[in-house]
């Protein structure tokens, strides 16, 4: 009522079919879809469920606010929390691909994920004379 959107139930549900599938898409599978629109659709989730929240009452916005941070707190902290659980999950060689759980990073070339085999052989270690490296004192 509030923004008058003259749009049809057809319309609006392919829409909201082509959002969900998309954001689907590029978070899960990334199948061709550049990490800009992966970010965008996690920005716009975001956006969504800000504009929801402001529709509560003024406490119970504040208690899911309270209660959210309180949740964030213990899965960060803690040691038994499902945070701890996903980073040990992921720091396993063998671990599964978990987009969408974890916040991935763009690594720069040359870089891996830790715990992960390298496909590169190490880099030649370089010369060091015996002099230089022994009794060195570190500071």
């Amino acid at each position: 009522d509030k923004y008058r959107i003259p749009i049809d139930t057809i319309t609006f549900h392919w829409g909201l079919y082509n959002f969900a599938f998309v954001g689907v898409v590029s978070i899960f599978y990334k199948i061709g879809i550049p990490s800009n629109i992966t970010q965008l659709y996690l920005v716009l989730t975001s956006v969504i469920l800000a504009w929801q929240l402001s529709h509560f009452d003024v406490w119970t916005t504040w208690c899911l606010l309270v209660m959210l941070a309180l949740y964030d707190l213990c899965a960060v902290l803690t040691p038994w929390g499902p945070l701890k659980a996903l980073v040990n999950l992921m720091s396993q060689k063998d671990s599964p691909d978990m987009p969408g759980l974890l916040y991935e990073a763009q690594l720069p070339p040359g870089t891996q994920r830790p715990g992960r085999p390298s496909n590169d052989p190490p880099p030649p270690a370089s010369p060091t004379s015996p002099a230089s490296s022994e009794g060195t004192p570190y500071h």
